[in-house]
């Protein structure tokens, strides 16, 4: 699976005549989709799983993102 961004960028300065383009790559789509993963389940958590197990809810919205990426794959 090939690296991907979401919200990439670029912008230019200049100073004293020389213009110089900048690029951001933003982050990467597979944190985009596992945060807004996190958005979907939230309301679904309970607070003693949010700051009891925190690692498995990190484990959990990655998993979802990676199964989102991996049917973005398929055309």
């Amino acid at each position: 699976m090939k690296n991907e961004y979401a919200f990439p960028n670029s912008y230019e300065t200049r100073r004293m005549g020389q213009s110089t383009v900048h690029y951001c790559d933003g982050m990467t789509l597979r944190d985009y989709f596992a945060g807004r993963a996190l958005v979907m389940i939230a309301p679904f958590s309970t607070f003693d799983e949010v700051f009891n197990k925190p690692e498995a809810i990190a484990r959990a919205v990655y998993k979802i993102a990676d199964a989102m990426l991996a049917e973005r794959e398929k055309k």
